[in-house]
């Protein structure tokens, strides 16, 4: 397939998938630009977790990660630094990055501090860059446990609308890796996507959240491929019907529900 280019929040359309991870029912760039998008679309609120690439590049941030093992303080920054070395707009970085070791650094830094909310909170940030779009890069972050992470930690605090509007960035797991479609259907994370909308939407923690909401739709867009069942079997149908029919003028949330 081709690369997908760069990423704007104004060009949303994506090249064809394989044939293999295509959905005949529905067109490849409404199927595959909706839940990675979430990385963009909460990414103005989440903007100060993307530091500057320092020069020599992703491996000395990796090299700084590795010295400094039990400094969550510098495992968080480092986490952010490689975010900004793998803006989404460029597969070589996004590989660049990669290769360095930038996928198993930023899981190591979420394994050893788990009760760190601030450091996971920038390390999904820094996983879902390298990743999206990218089927060979999101494989391996699968691999490594980092889907598992995320989804522990979304589970772990869903009363925080910060960690919980991380929807995106799963469906940045998704798009192109039925594999980890898998993952998230064992760990059960349709039932939490779902579920943080019912929370945000006359719900437990707020009448209303917005970001919240839209990205689990991001990340339901690619998370119900493959995983259908679940998702009628969560009333996300029902859902949808009333999200569209009270928000219907609100940025995207039509738009993502329907998708």
């Amino acid at each position: 397939a081709p690369s997908p280019g760069p990423i704007t929040q104004r060009d949303r359309t994506r090249p064809v998938a394989p044939a293999a991870l295509r959905s005949p029912a529905m067109p490849s760039w409404l199927a595959l630009a909706a839940s990675c998008a979430g990385l963009l679309g909460h990414a103005a609120a989440f903007r100060v977790q993307l530091l500057d690439c320092p020069a020599a590049g992703a491996a000395s941030v990796v090299e700084f990660m590795a010295r400094n093992p039990n400094n969550s303080t510098k495992l968080r920054n480092g986490c952010m630094r490689l975010n900004g070395c793998s803006p989404s707009s460029s597969r070589a970085k996004q590989d660049a990055t990669v290769a360095a070791g930038g996928l198993e650094a930023i899981v190591a830094a979420m394994r050893r501090f788990p009760d760190d909310k601030e450091l996971q909170h920038r390390c999904i940030g820094a996983l879902a860059s390298p990743i999206l779009f990218n089927r060979e890069n999101g494989l391996r972050a699968g691999r490594l446990g980092g889907l598992h992470l995320l989804l522990k930690a979304y589970a772990r605090w869903m009363d925080d609308p910060v960690i919980t509007s991380h929807g995106g960035d799963i469906g940045c797991f998704l798009d192109y890796v039925d594999e980890n479609r898998a993952i998230l259907r064992e760990l059960g994370g349709v039932h939490l996507l779902v579920q943080n909308i019912r929370n945000y939407f006359h719900g437990k923690y707020s009448d209303w959240g917005y970001q919240p909401v839209k990205n689990s739709l991001f990340g339901l867009s690619s998370g119900c491929w493959k995983n259908s069942d679940l998702c009628h079997e969560e009333g996300f149908v029902e859902l949808a019907i009333r999200l569209m029919t009270e928000h219907t003028s609100e940025d995207k949330i039509a738009e993502e529900t329907l998708q």
